[in-house]
């Protein structure tokens, strides 16, 4: 993949570095020579956070449907791969059956969920954490933007990294196994960090595409495909069992078959923002922790960046548990498990992590304070700390001035002084605008009472 994933329209932009403020990593960098914002990839975790900052549409991702267009009219078969969040996004389809006929009907040869990849790693990872546990704790390896914020930014963690592939590239080994090595792999999925798979993997795991829903929703429309036109049709083998309530992110750990309640498990999972801050925790307190951590970026994978916008969080959440109940009520269980035996045991399904920590040169401590001095000059030199600029203190945003990353323009106090100075220098202009024009009316009206004098006098109107 040669193109970012995640791309900045310089045209579009209003340079209001909301996007540099919610970046958890602040991978969008501002330099002085430009107002406009910039996203360095080496930094980015593909998580989105940026393109549901910006107001003006300026952020966008990867566009994967002229690619998938292609592969499906190509002679090669094709497989889509849908990520068990489907059932929150397209909570508008009524039957998850007519849901996966809409997929056929847009030339897939064979239509998946990725559930059954999922009880794969689930179980492995339940062998590592518990039945062969031996005091090493791990973060799963199931979210791509976790994996990318590991590498690139604790890469010390990579040997903690549960050392299997994602789910997707799991379901892609079991599905060309069972369709053919020669199969075109498509993952329909909610998340945008997961079109950087399409570098990751190679041979029997490698996904060719991936389409988020969005661009599924996008596809639907363009080739005037619902599910009025759609008869039912059920997904392709194998069926998934537990692996379905992987959306939800403490699914993952109840697909493990683990014990989950408080007293007695040995994971804790983080979602949301946060998850960025669990993974610097397990890093600094881990002899204090002394905890397995199920980490996902976004609030589950049912409100992943690349579902729908104004999604509600807990009506897809329901939607997805009625799925879950439904696909399951009359769920073949020993052929589940003849399935998994067959197909949880190849080589391919072990990961390798790459450190990819990307820094920039350390500026000294003279350009860190000239920095400094620059955005606390207006407040008497005080340091305020607020946060606004998307920094935890000035001394922080100092540091990225100095390395050309950030502009003291970024400041919000900074800038809330100068708009209070540019007031109250507008207040005095004014007031001394109403003194003149004060001295202005007095001068007319002396004008005025000599010139009626020197009339009354019959002498020469000199002002005529």
């Amino acid at each position: 993949m040669t193109n970012n994933v995640i791309q900045l329209d310089k045209s579009q932009c209003k340079a209001c570095y909301s996007c540099v403020r919610s970046c958890p990593v602040k991978a969008v960098h501002v330099s002085d020579n430009s107002v406009f914002p910039y996203i360095e990839e080496k930094q980015c975790i593909l998580c989105g956070t940026c393109i549901g900052a910006c107001a003006y549409d300026a952020i966008s991702y990867l566009d994967s449907k002229k690619n998938v267009k292609q592969l499906l009219n190509s002679k090669e078969k094709v497989i889509a791969i849908c990520a068990p969040s489907i059932a929150g996004e397209f909570g508008d389809i009524t039957d998850y059956r007519n849901f996966v006929k809409m997929v056929r009907m847009l030339g897939f040869s064979y239509v998946t969920e990725m559930a059954f990849g999922v009880d794969i790693i689930a179980e492995k990872w339940r062998k590592l954490t518990h039945d062969d546990f031996k005091g090493k704790y791990y973060i799963t390896s199931c979210c791509p933007s976790i994996v990318h914020l590991i590498e690139k930014f604790y890469p010390e963690l990579i040997g903690n990294l549960a050392p299997y592939i994602s789910p997707s590239a799991a379901s892609a080994i079991t599905a060309r196994k069972l369709y053919g090595n020669d199969l075109k792999v498509v993952h329909i999925s909610p998340c945008i960090a997961a079109k950087k798979e399409v570098d990751r993997h190679t041979g029997l795991t490698k996904i060719d595409e991936v389409l988020t829903f969005q661009e599924l929703r996008e596809l639907f429309d363009e080739f005037n495909i619902t599910e009025a036109f759609s008869e039912f049709s059920d997904f392709d083998e194998p069926l998934g069992f537990r692996g379905s309530m992987y959306p939800i992110s403490q699914g993952f750990l109840e697909a493990s078959s683990l014990d989950i309640r408080l007293l007695k498990e040995n994971t804790i999972t983080a979602e949301g923002k946060s998850s960025v801050h669990a993974v610097k925790q397990f890093h600094e307190h881990y002899n204090n922790i002394k905890h397995n951590f199920n980490i996902f970026y976004c609030e589950g994978c049912i409100m992943g960046p690349g579902t729908s916008k104004g999604g509600e969080k807990y009506k897809r959440y329901s939607l997805v548990k009625d799925y879950i109940n439904k696909r399951l009520a009359n769920f073949d269980t020993q052929k589940w498990i003849f399935q998994m035996d067959l197909h949880s045991n190849y080589q391919d399904l072990n990961a390798t992590f790459t450190n990819k920590k990307y820094e920039l040169p350390l500026p000294d401590e003279s350009e860190i304070q000239t920095a400094l001095d620059r955005i606390t000059k207006k407040n008497n030199n005080k340091e305020v700390n607020c946060g606004a600029c998307g920094f935890d203190t000035c001394k922080e945003l100092a540091f990225a001035i100095a390395q050309n990353m950030a502009i003291p323009e970024m400041c919000v106090t900074n800038a809330q002084i100068g708009n209070r100075e540019a007031s109250h220098t507008s207040k005095k202009i004014a007031e001394e605008l109403d003194m003149l024009k004060n001295e202005l009316e007095t001068t007319k009206s002396t004008l005025y009472d000599t010139q009626k004098i020197l009339y009354d006098k019959n002498e020469a109107y000199p002002f005529s």
